[in-house]
């Protein structure tokens, strides 16, 4: 009877296993629907059952519950190159449980599944490299009644090996439904990797924090998120931690706010390069995401454009287009923040001379705007309509500090501030940081744009480095273009090597020229470096450069490199290509990254 009810039966307080992971798990993807750290103890707790069920009863649920096979697999997604798992929500940083992946080992073990033993224990050795050592620990079983499910110690095969992360994590990763979008780039080198999480709040143990990020460099997680401060139940949650002021995100009018924890404001996903969970056949030197997202409490619409530029083996840097207006207008300000990990953080002009920041009480609960902001102190701010740059220094005693450097771009109307946030809490008290984080201030500034963001979006560049290899950015310089729409960015960015990375984007359909430069796209980016350059077109029809038209019948996503004389083409629908020597032009179906012939 109880076995039966458990398994089949459904009542307004009793799922069946069956309803509860058809309402929890993705279908495609295999992600439960709430935040990493709870949906990975889902998703142990559900493998812990299907494995005491079958040490009673010798029955295998698996076969009745084939979701459970790609939620285990889907775990190292949620993982940064330094072993970190993502920790937006109600989450930690901090590495994976793989009691879910020994289960599946102890299931395939038992009924001779080769092929599943196989690559659980691959994925077991590569997330607990010490496994072996692990399982010669003799156990001495409590005695309580859980004992009599209680498995016999894992026996890993000796055979196998190691798994490789590029096995099981991809470029790029959406699961919509937790609202989360994840771009990486040279995911297997975890000092010199990128990557990028990006979330709204969809599901359970959501936060209000609209479109957030996280951001890595150099090791760390160093856009980091703020934690839950202290339990659900304590203001400190409630009124600071779960809200927009303490994630990566843009505030409006000082009142952005709508239910946290089971939450349904997710954003929709408009574009991004490459296609989430491809594997292979891309150009592996830039990653991007255009969402969409309505913020609720002001009705506003918000933009936010997020792309990954390598620039070298140990280089690469970020690029943050935000975009955020109110539907009817009457924008009193909108504030775009950024937390990063450091104990200094310094505020200059884009000469590196520091701005004469003043104490200020304009970001404050005093005008109707969110408690929230009354929990952050020592508020400096300057008015500013030039480009700026803030870098926040995060000592090490070796004397090889972290530096994340960011530069945005000045309007009219733009005002910075300076902020001591409170602690983040989202690290355990033995994480491998230098310094007390979970106790000293979140270095924090905030842009606020008087007036709509929309059309004087927060445009911004981020470059992680240490002390010792320095910045590979020499300089980054903002342009404009005569008739291209109000909220159109032009940037250049130009590295120490001498490579210039010309960067548009625009929110509307229209054909944009700089110098001998035209565009008609999202987002594009057009790099040179001696006499090799890359073209890369993000949603769009048209890009021309370096004597090369591309034209495309439909919005696409096309990548033509050149390189030591020879061509490159990647895109996702038929296009036209044209050069001085072929100017009739040739024409190419959608292909993946390769050699062809020009």
């Amino acid at each position: 009877y109880y076995i039966d009810y458990i398994l089949n039966q459904n009542s307004a307080r009793q799922w069946s296993l069956t309803q509860f992971m058809d309402y929890g798990y993705d279908a495609t993807t295999g992600v439960w629907n709430e935040c990493p750290g709870y949906a990975q103890g889902v998703t142990k707790d559900l493998t812990n059952f299907i494995r005491d069920y079958d040490n009673t009863f010798n029955q295998n649920l698996l076969p009745y519950t084939p979701i459970m096979k790609q939620a285990v697999k889907v775990l190292p997604q949620y993982l940064f190159p330094n072993g970190d798992m993502t920790a937006f929500g109600d989450s930690y940083y901090g590495g994976l449980n793989t009691e879910a992946v020994s289960d599946m080992i102890r299931l395939a073990q038992k009924y001779d599944n080769r092929e599943d033993e196989v690559e659980f224990t691959r994925l077991f050795r590569l997330l607990n490299p010490k496994a072996d050592r692990q399982n010669n620990v003799t156990r001495n079983l409590p005695p309580q009644i859980f004992s009599f499910f209680t498995s016999k110690p894992l026996d890993l095969d000796g055979s196998i090996e190691a798994g490789k992360i590029s096995d099981y994590v991809t470029n790029t990763f959406y699961a919509p439904n937790v609202s989360w979008m994840v771009q990486r780039n040279k995911f297997e080198d975890a000092q010199n990797a990128l990557m990028i999480s990006q979330y709204a709040s969809y599901g359970n143990h959501a936060h209000s924090n609209g479109i957030a990020m996280e951001l890595y460099g150099k090791g760390y997680v160093l856009g980091a998120e703020s934690g839950i401060g202290s339990s659900y139940f304590e203001k400190p949650y409630l009124e600071y931690y779960s809200q927009f002021p303490a994630h990566n995100t843009v505030m409006v009018d000082g009142i952005s706010k709508y239910p946290e924890m089971l939450s349904n404001h997710p954003f929709d996903l408009l574009a991004c390069y490459p296609q989430p969970g491809k594997k292979s056949g891309y150009y592996t030197g830039i990653s991007y995401s255009e969402v969409y997202f309505l913020e609720p409490e002001s009705r506003s619409d918000q933009s936010r454009l997020l792309s990954i530029v390598r620039t070298g083996e140990n280089t690469g840097y970020y690029v943050d287009i935000f975009r955020s207006k109110k539907q009817k207008g009457g924008d009193k300000f909108h504030d775009y923040f950024y937390h990063n990990l450091g104990q200094e953080l310094f505020i200059q002009d884009a000469k590196g001379k520091d701005l004469d920041l003043q104490a200020s009480d304009a970001m404050a609960f005093a005008g109707g705007h969110l408690f929230a902001l009354d929990y952050m102190w020592d508020k400096q701010a300057a008015k500013t309509t030039d480009d700026y740059q803030a870098i926040w220094k995060m000592s090490k005693p070796d004397g090889n500090h972290v530096y994340m450097n960011l530069w945005m771009k000045g309007y009219e109307g733009r005002e910075v501030f300076s902020i001591k946030a409170p602690p983040c809490k989202a690290f355990r008290p033995n994480h491998n940081l230098p310094y007390d984080v979970l106790n000293q201030p979140y270095l924090t500034i905030a842009a606020r744009q008087h007036g709509e963001a929309w059309n004087h979006p927060f445009v911004s560049v981020f470059e992680p480095t240490t002390e010792y290899e320095g910045r590979s950015i020499a300089s980054i310089q903002s342009f404009d273009i005569k008739n291209a729409s109000e909220d159109f960015v032009g940037i250049l960015v130009t590295s120490q090597s001498g490579r210039k990375d010309y960067i548009f984007s625009s929110s509307v359909e229209e054909t944009v020229k700089y110098n001998q430069m035209r565009v008609k796209g999202t987002y594009a980016l057009i790099s040179e470096i001696a006499d090799d350059f890359t073209l890369f077109l993000g949603n769009g029809t048209f890009i021309q450069a370096k004597g090369v038209t591309i034209e495309a019948a439909e919005n696409s996503h096309v990548i033509l490199t050149y390189q030591a004389g020879e061509f490159y083409l990647s895109c996702d629908a038929p296009v036209l290509i044209k050069t001085s020597k072929k100017k009739k032009g040739v024409k190419f179906n959608a292909t993946d990254y390769q050699l062809i012939d020009m």
